[in-house]
């Protein structure tokens, strides 16, 4: 694609502001934020780099890793953080990593825009959409893949789509790399490597069958180890959450929904541009059908949670989709009569305030977002106390089941039975039977953390079961027995992220609301010894 506007240089200064914003927000607000995902990737990686790939157990491979291209930098960073004592502070490292890779997708976004003659209000817009998206500022402060995702997809996007010009004779080889890239980061970015491939095909891209091999080479180059290794150990390219999650189902209802909430208008604007699909310049046909094929993947395939974190790789792109729609061409042409440097000011001045406001507002006692702070760090603190515990008390080879299944293992290297499904397939083996996991399995020990049993209170077989474990603990019963298994209480720690804001943000939350803050303040989370008959 051409470009129709020159390159207006206050575009960088707006970038460094929102770079500005990124770091800020991240060192003074939200250092502390954190997700069981991230701990999940982090010990892989801290694995590999003991020369274990994908193994969470010792010596048992897991396919539990959902983005091991995140693994493999975990792993790269951990030749740095050895050198410190405190094991939290790789995981601080790798969130500075993820605010470099966020601004680094921030770039490649502009550059897609620019490179395509898009006008200077509708690019800040978009980088605004992205930059201080509260679900992207969430994810990339909880350490997740999201930032590391949007950079290989987009600058795959910029490479084969919009830099058409620059072809070399190692091209090929190039784009074997990035599509391999792209595939290390999240499985479905295989949907983008389908569009962008037919795309090549269709405009002669590669010619020949050299430009063929070489486009194979580079990408088993990058992703042919782990493809063979999943495929000799696994039998499948797919990780657990995706064998677990993936099927054809109304899942979709609840991303839908998601959708048309924080994104309904630019949804719409989006789905009525595409009356004009025949129109559009090829490069924007392909993203099109990319954003509506992982849209359509998200929401009725994959089926679990946390659905947001997966759509913000596309938002951006739809969004420039919508404001770029003929139906709205004359608001857009106004914009763009608007003198730059009055666009600029009001943006800066809007990020700088946001971030000031956001930074001043979460050191304030009173408020949510202070408070949902002291909530994380008391929940790292519960379980880093039930972790050392474990270390200290308990045989390295006795097998624990659980259901929060990151900081504790990381923490502790216990042998860990999972009780969700996520790093291994016991789980969707008995068809969701906790009793029956647990007699086939037969872990030693058990951890039941009250603050997540007692928010959702029931639904799941394993809340349900663990629910009756509870009760049967507050009744005063340090040995009892039910299914057929003998339980023996063995340790507990307090639950220190139970004061405040349960009521808040999901339904989990919610349903937490329910019960009064004295007893919250009582929850812990249980040890308890497992015997069977």
């Amino acid at each position: 694609m051409e470009s129709r506007k020159p390159i207006n240089p206050s575009m960088k200064l707006f970038i460094v502001i929102l770079a500005i914003f990124s770091i800020a927000i991240n060192v003074f607000l939200l250092k502390d934020f954190r997700s069981g995902d991230a701990f999940i990737t982090m010990y892989f990686g801290l694995n590999l780099n003991e020369g274990r790939y994908l193994e969470f157990n010792m010596n048992e491979p897991s396919s539990g890793a959902s983005s091991p291209l995140w693994m493999i930098l975990h792993a790269s960073m951990r030749v740095i953080s050895v050198h410190f004592l405190d094991l939290y502070t790789h995981f601080i490292l790798m969130k500075a990593v993820n605010v470099l890779l966020l601004i680094l997708a921030t770039i490649v976004l502009w550059k897609i825009m620019e490179k395509s003659g898009t006008s200077f209000v509708i690019q800040m817009i978009v980088l605004l959409s992205w930059v201080i998206n509260p679900f992207v500022i969430n994810w990339t402060s909880r350490c997740l893949e999201v930032p590391l995702q949007a950079l290989t997809c987009w600058y795959a996007i910029y490479r084969i789509l919009i830099r058409t010009e620059d072809r070399g004779k190692w091209s090929s080889f190039l784009d074997g790399a990035v599509f391999g890239l792209m595939l290390l980061t999240r499985y479905e970015s295989g949907l983008l490597v389908c569009v962008l491939t037919a795309f090549s095909l269709g405009t002669k891209r590669w010619r020949g069958l050299y430009d063929f091999i070489l486009l194979v080479c580079g990408f088993l180059l990058i992703y042919g180890y782990h493809l063979g290794f999943m495929l000799s150990v696994f039998g499948t390219i797919l990780p657990t959450t995706a064998v677990k999650g993936g099927r054809l189902s109304l899942a979709g209802l609840e991303p839908i929904k998601h959708l048309l909430f924080f994104y309904g208008p630019f949804v719409v604007l989006f789905l009525l541009g595409l009356l004009t699909f025949r129109r559009m310049p090829q490069p924007k046909k392909a993203i099109s059908l990319w954003i509506i094929g992982h849209l359509c993947f998200i929401v009725f395939i994959l089926g679990y949670s946390h659905q947001q974190r997966y759509f913000l790789v596309v938002i951006p792109l739809m969004i420039w989709m919508a404001l770029e729609s003929p139906l709205i061409s004359s608001i857009t042409k106004y914009l763009e009569r608007i003198q730059p440097g009055k666009v600029m000011g009001g943006a800066c001045m809007l990020v700088l305030t946001l971030g000031a406001a956001l930074i001043i507002y979460g050191s304030m006692e009173n408020s949510w977002l202070h408070r949902f702070i002291l909530l994380q760090r008391g929940d790292l603190r519960t379980r880093t106390e039930m972790a050392e515990y474990i270390k200290r008390e308990i045989a390295p080879d006795a097998l624990i089941a659980m259901k929060e299944v990151d900081w504790i293992p990381l923490y502790s290297k216990c042998n860990t039975l999972d009780m969700v499904g996520i790093l291994y397939e016991d789980m969707n083996k008995h068809r969701g039977d906790i009793v029956a996991l647990l007699k086939d399995r037969k872990p030693k020990y058990i951890i039941l953390e009250e603050n997540f049993i007692r928010s959702a209170g029931g639904g799941h077989s394993i809340n349900v079961f663990k629910l009756k474990l509870l009760d049967l603990l507050r009744a005063q019963k340090q040995v009892f027995e039910t299914d057929g298994m003998q339980f023996e209480y063995v340790h507990s720690v307090p639950y220190y992220g139970s004061g405040g804001l349960y009521e808040l943000f999901s339904e989990v939350f919610k349903s937490a609301g329910k019960h009064s803050a004295s007893e919250r303040s009582k929850w812990k989370w249980y040890l308890l010894r497992v015997g069977y008959s």
